[in-house]
């Protein structure tokens, strides 16, 4: 995601742009002279017929008299790769029961979940000695699960980097059930990541906790951190990587995470199923107050069906993923992501400071 902002006759803009990370963007000219004002301001005869435009009131569907392809550049959820929806289309007609009405503990289900998990696992090359979990509540509920499963009881201590809205609502999540250690230096608005020193980790951590991309203050971070001095290979990393997982490859094991989660919403699938890569030697820590529904050990031992599986949900991130393998992997998709990231940054070059960027 890009955070720009526009102004034009003191009137200011903010556009939040998020695409998928595999699909192709067009960017299209937008006429300044036609930005939304205020209701009492007079509207040109020029910009009459736009003043009402679907877009300008918050609608998402394009008008009826331009049926071209548009993309959604909205916060939230996003589209699937075409070729995905595609397929998605051709199995409700050609199948007789759909994994939306199928079992969750029924032999065909058991084969997509496997086929999901294990092409995860190859696109985004997770060792063996991490779990692959399929997870409900979104990243939310993670914000309270990772407290829940890493820290025993309320006495523990874990470190948390705040560098945007979602590591501070992690962190204020994790208040409840844990006792945390913060690390903020980027200031009020957050418009870059901290540099870490050995003393920003507090004695004693079960984790420290960093958020890769932080969407709503544009602050991303090309590669995870690697923790300062003796920290490194003792301390787990916990990452929230919701809006950029699958982007760009993980160094699992040089960079010591612990926890890696994406809710699906943005790169792997649609609301719904939460993905939660857990390494091994940290599961049996879980707080004896933690839900069943987030105890990262007990579905593992249940082998994602503790409960009820988000089945429709894992079997969209299976053919995600089985897409991305198609197309060349993480690594074509971090290139695609790099060369469209371009695209938006020559366009705010090229605005001679229509649009500008704050982070």
């Amino acid at each position: 995601m890009s955070l720009l902002s526009a102004n034009a006759d003191d009137q200011a803009i903010v556009v939040r742009a998020t695409f998928h990370v595999g699909e192709d963007v067009k960017l299209e000219g937008v006429d300044g002279a036609c930005a939304p004002t205020q209701p009492t301001t007079p509207v040109s005869s020029d910009c009459a017929e736009h003043s009402h435009h679907p877009a300008l009131m918050g609608s998402l569907e394009p008008p009826l008299d331009h049926p071209e392809d548009f993309a959604n550049f909205s916060p939230g959820p996003t589209s699937l790769p075409a070729a995905v929806e595609a397929e998605i289309a051709g199995r409700f007609a050609s199948q007789r029961l759909s994994s939306m009405a199928m079992s969750h503990r029924s032999p065909e289900f058991s084969r997509i979940l496997d086929d999901a998990r294990d092409s995860l696992r190859r696109v985004m090359q997770i060792p063996a000695g991490y779990e692959v979990l399929f997870m409900h509540g979104g990243g939310h509920g993670q914000f309270a699960a990772v407290p829940l499963n890493l820290c025993a009881d309320r006495s523990e201590v874990a470190t948390y980097v705040v560098s945007g809205t979602w590591s501070q609502r992690a962190c204020a999540e994790a208040t409840k059930y844990c006792d945390v250690h913060v690390v903020d230096k980027s200031g009020p608005d957050h418009r870059s990541f901290p540099e870490l020193v050995e003393g920003d980790i507090a004695p004693g951590s079960k984790y420290v906790y960093v958020c890769s991309n932080e969407t709503v203050n544009g602050v991303e971070l090309h590669r995870l951190p690697k923790l300062p001095g003796a920290h490194r290979g003792r301390v787990p990393l916990v990452v929230d990587a919701s809006s950029d997982f699958t982007s760009k490859p993980v160094d699992w094991v040089g960079d010591d995470v612990g926890v890696l989660f994406a809710c699906a919403s943005k790169n792997i699938g649609h609301p719904g199923v939460t993905v939660v890569i857990v390494r091994r030697d940290l599961l049996g820590k879980s707080a004896p107050l933690c839900p069943g529904v987030l105890d990262y050990s007990l579905n593992a031992a249940a082998g994602n069906v503790w409960n009820t599986a988000a089945t429709f949900n894992i079997e969209v991130v299976g053919l995600v993923m089985q897409w991305i393998e198609r197309e060349g992997g993480v690594e074509e998709m971090e290139r695609r992501s790099i060369e469209k990231s371009e695209l938006i940054y020559q366009a705010i070059e090229d605005s001679r400071g229509f649009y500008s960027t704050p982070a």
